[in-house]
């Protein structure tokens, strides 16, 4: 009798434990799950794009011009201005959802349209753990800040040009001035007195 009692003790025994960690299991396995969606709700939503701006400039009338400074807005309210470094450790943290990379040699490549024009690439990196819809939204952002900066670029660059035009214009109009003051002052001239007449 007391080995059958104890059978059943070993087999109650034995459903209790299994039954604990079975709900133990359970336990864990929602715990885990309010923690990874409370993690995607929290640090997966964020928006801000660090703007990484490694803009040499260029040396133009004993100065130094940062084009990369006049033609970017950076007004708008997820772009924040960032070194390197901090915009690596933001995309991996959650801190920015991207940073945007702006090249030393963006003004000298500003510029190049007078020579040899050459084109300034953008670099990016997105943070991998975005949600989504937050990561279309973000791509739409750098698409959208990349397309600001190459309209303001166009905007420059022809402005450089009707102020060239301009200065021809002006130059223009200052040796017409010239020459009419000349001709006028040709028109005085009685052709008579320029020479005199042959003497036999």
């Amino acid at each position: 009798m007391d080995t059958k009692i104890q059978k059943i003790l070993k087999i109650i025994s034995f459903i209790l434990f299994e039954g604990i960690l079975f709900l133990a299991a359970g336990l864990l396995g929602m715990q885990n799950e309010k923690n990874r969606i409370l993690q995607e709700e929290e640090a997966e939503t964020v928006t801000d794009i660090a703007i990484v701006n490694l803009d040499q400039g260029v040396y133009e009338d004993n100065k130094i011009h940062y084009y990369s400074n006049e033609l970017m807005n950076l007004e708008l309210d997820n772009l924040v201005s960032e070194n390197l470094e901090m915009a690596r450790q933001g995309i991996n943290n959650g801190s920015y959802a991207a940073y945007i990379l702006i090249p030393a040699e963006f003004s000298q490549n500003a510029v190049s349209i007078n020579s040899v024009p050459q084109k300034s690439v953008l670099e990016f990196a997105v943070n991998p753990n975005l949600r989504e819809d937050v990561s279309r939204l973000t791509m739409a952002n750098i698409k959208n800040f990349e397309i600001n900066l190459n309209t303001n670029m166009a905007y420059m660059y022809v402005q450089a040009i009707l102020e060239e035009f301009h200065n021809v214009q002006d130059s223009a109009g200052t040796i017409i001035d010239n020459d009419n003051k000349e001709m006028a002052r040709l028109m005085q001239i009685a052709p008579d007195s320029l020479m005199s007449s042959p003497e036999p």
